[in-house]
């Protein structure tokens, strides 16, 4: 459960792993992380098997840029 905003600046270790979301993608510039994203996808519905939890739903996704952005797309694609 993550700790209230307020309690944010205490000494305890704090990180995004306390929510319950994650974002999930494939799209990386870099083929490597690319890759390995693929691969850990692909075994979700078996940890949710072993663990008994379903913890993953693909919804699909968006992207948005500008033109004359940095190229971040331009990589991706």
């Amino acid at each position: 459960e993550e700790k209230p905003k307020s309690e944010w600046a205490s000494a305890e270790v704090f990180g995004a792993h306390y929510d319950e979301g994650r974002i999930t993608r494939t799209l990386d510039p870099d083929e490597v992380w690319s890759w390995m994203a693929a691969r850990s996808i692909e075994r979700y519905g078996e940890i949710a098997k072993d663990g008994g939890e379903e913890f993953y739903s693909e919804v699909g996704h968006l992207v948005v840029d500008r033109q004359g952005a940095d190229g971040y797309l331009d990589k991706l694609l």
